[in-house]
C-alpha cells in the first residue's frame, strides 16, 4: 500500500470509527424517549461518517501533516491529538461548541480515532527516502 493510500484509508477509519461512537450513543440517548429501530442507528451513522470526514478534515490534516514531515510513530501522539483535533473541531463547526463544555465530549471520541489512525498509518509515520529499508513489518 502507498503512503498516501495508507494515510487516506487511516483518516477514513478513524472517521468511521468516531461516526459510530457518536451514533451508538445517540441510539442509547434515544432508546429512553423512543423505540429506535437499527435502521434509524445505520441512517444515523451514514450521516455522521460523512459529517465527520468532512468537519475533521482541516484539524486531522494539519496533525496528519506534522506527523509525517516530523515522522512521529508515538501511539501517544496520534491519541492526544486525535482528542485535540476533535475537540478544535467541536469547536469550529457546533454553534456554542465551546460554551457549556460541549467540545470535551469530543475529546474521547478523538481519543478513539487517533489510536485507529495510528495503528492504520500513524504507527509507520513519514516518507520513506529511495532505497530506503521501511521498517513498518517490523
Amino acid at each position: 500500500m502507498t503512503r498516501l493510500s495508507r494515510i487516506f484509508v487511516g483518516y477514513l477509519a478513524a472517521c468511521l470509527a468516531a461516526s459510530f461512537v457518536i451514533a451508538i450513543f445517540a441510539f442509547l440517548v434515544a432508546i429512553e424517549s423512543e423505540a429506535p429501530s437499527l435502521f434509524k442507528f445505520l441512517e444515523l451513522a451514514q450521516v455522521v461518517t460523512w459529517m465527520m470526514i468532512a468537519y475533521a478534515a482541516v484539524p486531522a490534516l494539519a496533525v496528519i501533516a506534522y506527523g509525517e514531515a516530523n515522522r512521529i510513530r508515538s501511539p501517544a501522539f496520534y491519541v492526544v491529538a486525535g482528542a485535540i483535533a476533535a475537540s478544535v473541531s467541536s469547536i469550529m463547526y457546533i454553534p456554542g461548541g465551546l460554551i457549556g463544555g460541549l467540545f470535551l465530549l469530543f475529546a474521547p471520541i478523538g481519543l478513539i480515532a487517533g489510536l485507529i489512525y495510528w495503528r492504520i498509518a500513524g504507527r509507520s509515520a513519514g516518507w520513506e527516502k529511495p532505497g530506503h529499508q521501511s521498517d513498518e513489518g517490523k
